[in-house]
């Protein structure tokens, strides 16, 4: 964003432009709270762009698709509430680790079966945690995760599909059960025009260009495409000593990327 700035300023550019450095685009959803205040509303804003680094791919290619994107998102966490007590004397107590555990496998079963068609939608939960002691039936188990659809239909059917096998499992063992909804993101979806734009002015200047397919990478400027005619791509930061992904210890970006996508974007605007 620095070089694109400074590249403009230097070029004299003669365009309206807004840059956004935005905060909280993991966990808080920071793009829902800069769009609330307002801000935007004095300006009449016509188009957004974005891009996000992908390790994956060789430094400098660009990958897009019109449309549907990026999947919406929704983290939550569902907790299962029973009774302690020592495991020399279980029947006392109402073991929520047990509901937990039953809800995780009977979870990804329901899902299969309302959802046949693969990579529809998922729903992982990537944390388990219950009891704080080895001899004591757990009074409490939480599980954390996230599940992500390409579609609001998909997201409300999935929702309610995780609210019945909770009120299920709860039935079942006896104990309490309460989801809470976290961080939520709206499906990114390319505006055509823009993105056959992109195509275009990679051709131009020599970019290598890729059709990219639908993602269950979750970005909250989803919001900004719900709003505006947006544009997101992907722009490959690879290199030989590390093509890994976006969220491994051993990510490193190659720099050389930062020219390019500079570039693209002074292209586009």
């Amino acid at each position: 964003m620095i070089g694109l700035i400074e590249k403009i300023v230097t070029d004299n550019l003669n365009e309206n432009l807004l840059f956004l450095f935005q905060p909280a685009e993991e966990g808080k959803g920071g793009a829902t709270r800069i769009l609330n205040t307002g801000i935007f509303d004095k300006f009449d804003i016509s188009e957004a762009y974005s891009l996000h680094v992908n390790g994956e791919m060789k430094t400098g290619e660009i990958a897009s698709k019109a449309g549907i994107f990026f999947a919406n998102t929704q983290e939550i966490e569902i907790v299962f509430r029973g009774r302690s007590a020592h495991v020399a004397f279980a029947e006392k107590g109402i073991n929520a680790l047990t509901a937990g555990a039953e809800f995780y496998l009977k979870i990804e079963k329901e899902i299969m079966r309302k959802f046949p068609i693969r990579k529809q939608v998922i729903c992982a939960f990537g944390k388990m945690s219950a009891g704080v002691v080895m001899n004591a039936i757990p009074a409490e188990c939480r599980l954390e995760g996230t599940f992500r659809a390409f579609t609001d239909e998909d997201h409300e059917i999935l929702k309610a599909l995780i609210e019945n096998v909770k009120a299920q499992i709860a039935k079942k063992h006896g104990v309490d059960a309460e989801i809470i909804y976290k961080a939520y993101y709206k499906e990114v979806i390319n505006d055509e025009i823009l993105y056959k734009k992109l195509k275009l002015k990679t051709l131009e200047i020599q970019i290598e260009f890729k059709e990219a397919e639908m993602v269950f990478t979750g970005e909250d400027f989803g919001f900004f495409t719900e709003k505006y005619n947006g544009l997101l791509f992907w722009l490959g930061v690879g290199n030989k000593d590390s093509n890994a992904d976006l969220h491994s210890p051993k990510f490193l970006p190659d720099e050389k990327a930062i020219d390019i996508g500079v570039e693209i974007f002074s292209q586009l605007i």
